[in-house]
């Protein structure tokens, strides 16, 4: 028994246990869509705290987003299955052509870090979510090409970039390759992604304990055509999560909430567990 297993054992919550299990080999996609499923609401939606830094009941686009990180780790694209075809719908009935809502009012009635405050006038944040979750319903066989459409066009134009939107299209490229995706505009959209991680992807170790995009925050087993030119980096992360991990097997978050210390007192705990999952991943690249 490692640290990192003894830890997940010991601490973390049940979908993030099931998730280690199905990463390490010892568990099963049914126990990960079985512990998915309590976060589900009754629209299809998620809420629940499934994003840790926010603890809305309530169902919202970046809690489905979270979730379907989730189902991508197992695989999971089958609308057949009552817990996804009932989050298709979710997604088909709130989205605007593939755009998606990132903030909703109800998260301020509820404990959540700052970012997560309401605000009218922000409360859509480009195509974060979107581009990802688009992607998720094309590879769940769903016709949204007018929204895909749109994203490509308007990622593909952009003359600056954003490290929240990165990953939502390096999600969107990888399922439209999936999916067999018109070659030329896959090209094109290969092409700017690395662009766009050179400009954003930080290199210097003496930078990761602030807060950029580290390595380790962008690549993962799904991406690994985009990594060759960072496999320095990668390497130099890896060593450097050995470096900086507790003796507990487990590594600090680096931000905190202004408001609600005893919820993010829980919160920070349940963030090692997805950490733990991430950088173990991450290291075995």
């Amino acid at each position: 028994m490692n640290k990192q297993d003894a830890w997940m054992h010991r601490h973390t919550r049940p979908v993030d246990l099931a998730r280690w299990k199905y990463w390490q080999g010892t568990g099963s996609a049914s126990a990960v869509l079985e512990a998915l499923g309590w976060y589900q609401n009754g629209d299809g939606g998620f809420g629940h705290g499934l994003e840790p830094d926010y603890w809305n009941p309530n169902s919202s686009p970046i809690q489905a987003w979270r979730a379907t990180l989730i189902l991508r780790e197992i695989g999971c694209f089958d609308g057949a299955l009552p817990l996804v075809g009932q989050l298709i719908g979710y997604l088909e009935r709130v989205g605007d052509n593939g755009v998606w809502t990132a903030l909703i009012p109800s998260n301020d009635d509820h404990p959540h870090a700052p970012w997560w405050q309401y605000s009218h006038e922000n409360d859509t944040w480009g195509y974060n979510p979107g581009a990802a979750l688009s992607g998720f319903l094309v590879r769940c066989g769903r016709r949204v090409d007018s929204a895909i459409q749109k994203a490509i066009d308007t990622f593909l134009a952009q003359t600056d970039s954003d490290m929240h939107e990165l990953p939502c299209f390096l999600q969107l490229y990888d399922d439209l390759r999936a999916t067999g995706w018109k070659q030329e505009q896959l090209g094109a959209v290969r092409a700017r992604l690395a662009e766009v991680l050179e400009q954003n992807v930080v290199r210097d170790p003496t930078l990761w304990g602030g807060y950029c995009l580290r390595p380790s925050m962008i690549f993962n087993e799904s991406n690994r055509e985009f990594q060759a030119p960072f496999r320095q980096a990668i390497s130099e992360e890896q060593q450097y999560l050995m470096d900086t991990v507790g003796p507990d097997g487990a590594w600090d978050i680096n931000w905190a909430w202004a408001e609600y210390p005893e919820a993010f007192a829980v919160a920070k705990e349940w963030w090692k567990g997805d950490q733990i999952i991430k950088y173990c991943r991450f290291l075995a690249l």
